[in-house]
């Protein structure tokens, strides 16, 4: 057998392969990453500003709910970053146990301390499009995003809470963004969460062990896919943690169509 890895036609950047693996016949080892495309409908959409938010702020969410519980969990990252970030995503991806692609945007890295600030850098109409679109053609039960203050302050973070916020409306009517709704209808997301928001307080246990990692805990898992990140946790800035003021395991319920939450252990509480 016999083939060529070539640049794609008109592309005149330098050509990088970092490794390539071959396999035999047989099954493929378990670490091989084979992904379904992006989902049909989620169960449960993750909304990110970059690659390593997913399991910073959230913790034991993607090993919990895709691993363990096998529901459909589609994450959506605003700031594509660079390559090495993007396959860093993936590898923490697959370790949580998630086999639905990301969906990217394609807002540029900028960092700020402010919402206006970031808007400034993204322009708003835009943010609001991608959103909506990606809210009606995820349709998810379940929309859990970045705290409103932006975790440590950072606005990119604030204008995913922001932008989440806006467009659960205007993706559950016909008036804005019809191109999107002209592609996939209008949907309206059953319940939103938002990290460390301050109503319909609940804490989530991520030190419950999982049959599927082996009676590891879903916070184990998310410190172990944080590792994936390799680029960003060798700054030694940040580490998954469910204590202290960035608690991921600290979320609030800002809208729900189902009632509020009893047992407040469960996002998909009182969704059958």
């Amino acid at each position: 057998m016999h083939f060529r890895i070539v640049r794609r036609p008109g592309d005149r950047q330098a050509f990088h392969l970092n490794e390539i693996h071959i396999y035999g016949a047989g099954s493929l080892p378990a670490d091989v990453q084979v992904w379904n495309p992006p989902a049909e409908k989620a169960d449960l959409m993750l909304l990110v500003a970059h690659p390593d938010d997913e399991v910073l702020w959230f913790g034991g969410t993607l090993p919990r709910y895709a691993g363990e519980e096998g529901r459909v969990c589609q994450v959506c990252v605003m700031v594509p970053s660079i390559a090495c970030r993007r396959l860093e995503l993936l590898d923490c991806l697959w370790t949580c146990g998630v086999r639905y692609y990301p969906a990217w945007g394609n807002c540029k890295e900028a960092f700020s301390f402010s919402l206006s600030e970031q808007y400034a850098v993204w322009d708003r109409y835009h943010v609001y499009d991608i959103v909506t679109g990606w809210i009606r053609r995820f349709q998810p039960d379940v929309l859990l995003k970045h705290d409103r203050f932006g975790e440590y302050g950072h606005g990119a973070h604030q204008v995913c809470a922001d932008a989440a916020v806006q467009c659960l409306e205007m993706a559950a009517g016909e008036a804005m963004y019809p191109d999107s709704y002209q592609m996939y209808g209008t949907w309206d997301v059953s319940k939103c969460y938002l990290h460390l928001y301050r109503e319909g307080v609940i804490r989530m246990d991520w030190q419950t062990p999982l049959s599927a990692f082996a009676g590891k805990t879903g916070m184990q898992v998310a410190q172990e896919a944080f590792m994936c990140h390799v680029s960003q946790y060798k700054k030694g800035k940040y580490q998954v943690e469910d204590t202290g003021r960035c608690d991921c395991s600290l979320f609030g319920l800002y809208r729900s169509r189902v009632g509020a939450d009893e047992k407040g252990d469960d996002f998909f509480e009182h969704i059958p």
